[in-house]
């Protein structure tokens, strides 16, 4: 099944392609994106590309080609269209992952790009009103209660009800996507000492 890259801005699309020449086991890979920054960052790289007319064109892939498909930019920015249309792809079963690069949120922003991340941006596409940003290492799994605030405005995002979305459905995702039938959930405290009993703080009691 293939791999969908959106290698993004700025050094993203010079890691991928040199990611893409030191390893070639992944199956058939197509980049999403603009085809003119990242055509001329495989060819410094020495990296073949297959060009796209359509997504239609994916399933041609064979097993070691790299594709390169241009995203429709009419509405938004080509970073963010690319990773629309690549997460659409997904849902309809034309691949079975995707990998995202870097963004620039600010320069986005700018161009009237309303999300402050990937994170958002994928909830909206998948439909899901308060999508979950986790990450996954070896053994060791973290999910976020916030994501993508300034320091200062994450005391006031904690509360009860978004602390158990975040602990129910990083439970779902490691039964239903991890295969551990029984996860063992640990939920790490906002203040030192998680509050020392409310000397530093009570968001712990009050909250979490």
């Amino acid at each position: 099944m293939t791999l969908l890259v959106t290698p993004g801005m700025g050094i993203g699309p010079e890691i991928t392609v040199q990611a893409l020449c030191s390893e070639r086991e992944l199956g058939p890979v197509v980049l999403v994106g603009d085809t003119e920054i990242i055509g001329g960052a495989a060819a410094q790289a020495g990296l073949h590309l297959t060009p796209l007319d359509s997504a239609k064109a994916i399933c041609d892939l064979g097993p070691s080609d790299v594709g390169l498909l241009s995203p429709p930019t009419d509405a938004e920015p080509v970073p963010i269209a690319a990773v629309r249309l690549a997460a659409q792809l997904c849902l309809a079963g034309r691949a079975a992952a995707l990998v995202t690069g870097p963004i620039h949120k600010a320069k986005l922003a700018a161009q009237g790009f309303l999300h402050p991340g990937h994170t958002e941006l994928l909830g909206e596409v998948c439909g899901v009103s308060n999508p979950v940003m986790a990450f996954a290492g070896g053994r060791l799994r973290v999910a976020l209660v916030t994501t993508h605030l300034p320091l200062a405005r994450v005391p006031d995002a904690i509360d009860a009800a978004r602390v158990e979305h975040v602990v129910g459905v990083s439970h779902l995702a490691l039964q239903a996507d991890l295969g551990i039938a029984q996860p063992r959930i640990g939920v790490c405290g906002l203040n030192p000492h998680a509050g020392e009993g409310g000397l530093l703080g009570s968001a712990e009691i009050e909250e979490i």
